[in-house]
This record gives C-alpha cells, structure tokens and sequence, in this order.
C-alpha cells in the first residue's frame, strides 16, 4: 500500500508529467482494492498471520534498534569530545 503512494509522491511531484502520471495512476484505488482483498480472509487466516507480515514487523523493529543503537553511539561520542574539552580547558 505505501509502495503505491511512494510512487505517486515521486512522479507526481513532476510539473506537467507529474499530472498526467496523477490522471493515469490512481494509487488510492489500488489501495482499497488491497484493502478489500485483505478483508476477504477469515478470521482464522487474519489471525495468524502471513510470514511475509511477520518478516516486515521484524525487519522494522530491527531497523528502530539499530536507530536507537546509532543515535545512543552518537550522543554519548559527542558527550565524551565535549568532556574532553572541557578537561583541556579546567587542566590549562
């Protein structure tokens, strides 16, 4: 579903081409098809669940971790260089 926007966004943000691409391309039914495909399925299907969903959780709850391990790496780095700084100038 958010493929479908994402190209949208893209290539409809083109001046002129981007309008006839809007005219052609109409990612919000394409969406609601999706929609209504998925709620197709019965209860014990939705319920358990698609690999491919499980797999698309997990790769984004690692990539939220590997943010968080990224953005704690930076902010304790920059604290350490601002210590420092601060010791060279008390130790001057």
């Amino acid at each position: 579903m958010g493929v479908n926007i994402g190209i949208d966004y893209l290539l409809g943000s083109l001046p002129l081409a981007g309008d006839l691409f809007d005219a052609w391309w109409k990612s919000n039914k394409m969406n609601i098809a999706l929609l209504r495909t998925r709620a197709r399925l019965s209860a014990s299907e939705a319920k358990k669940g698609r690999t491919s969903d499980w797999l698309f959780v997990g790769v984004i709850m690692l990539l939220l971790l590997a943010l968080l391990a990224g953005a704690a790496f930076i902010s304790l780095y920059l604290l350490l260089m601002v210590a420092s700084q601060f010791a060279k100038l008390s130790g001057s």
